[in-house]
């Protein structure tokens, strides 16, 4: 049998092999931005999983910033009492002279 008696046209497995190699190209592309999308999502979520560990959250912060108001309040106290202390022996040293 050749290719004679089997009635073979070239003409439509020309087109033919230009359509396979058409939609091949078409999914290899579409198969690699589905790779590339997939990689970039996958990034993407590590990075989110990393941001409390690079980041403090709002309500942290908000409670380190309140400790430390209540830290220097207590201090300024104290200050506030030693020099209201030094202040006293001042004054009765000045009025024993």
């Amino acid at each position: 049998m050749t290719f004679v008696e089997t009635e073979w046209r070239g003409d439509d497995v020309d087109y033919q092999v230009l359509f396979n190699l058409a939609v091949g190209a078409a999914g290899l592309f579409g198969g690699y931005v589905l790779s590339r999308i997939y990689h970039s999502l996958d990034r993407l979520d590590e990075d989110v999983r990393k941001i409390p560990l690079n980041y403090v959250q709002k309500d942290d912060f908000k409670t380190a910033v309140a400790d430390i108001k209540n830290d220097i309040r207590s201090g300024f106290q104290q200050v506030d009492r030693t020099l209201n202390t030094l202040f006293e022996r001042i004054n009765e040293k000045a009025d024993k002279a």
